[in-house]
């Protein structure tokens, strides 16, 4: 969704014997710095999360949105967690097991 959250099908796997795939919601906005130190969030990154993962499935390697947008701070992205966060398990299922459980 348009600057507000993005959500990606997303593969959990429980060491060699598990998994679950599901949705995954995080949030649609850049985590920035301020000037006095604190975080906040601003800008739209949904448009460069898709444009990256166009360019990844078409094998291009000439855009990276975390080269191309310089000033998102990725690794404060835990200290400010999107409210509604996180991850719906769809399916599971035991490796090895035909039997896939919705």
């Amino acid at each position: 969704m348009h600057n507000e959250y993005e959500i990606t099908e997303l593969i959990h796997l429980h060491g060699s014997t598990h998994w679950e795939s599901g949705w995954n919601i995080a949030g649609g906005k850049f985590v920035r710095v301020a000037p006095d130190g604190s975080l906040y969030r601003d800008k739209d990154r949904t448009i460069a999360t898709l444009l990256a993962a166009i360019h990844w499935d078409v094998g291009r390697d000439d855009f990276n949105r975390y080269f191309s947008y310089m000033d998102e701070i990725k690794q404060h992205e835990s200290e400010l967690p999107y409210e509604h966060r996180g991850f719906s398990a769809a399916w599971s299922g035991d490796f090895g097991d035909d039997k896939s459980q919705p």
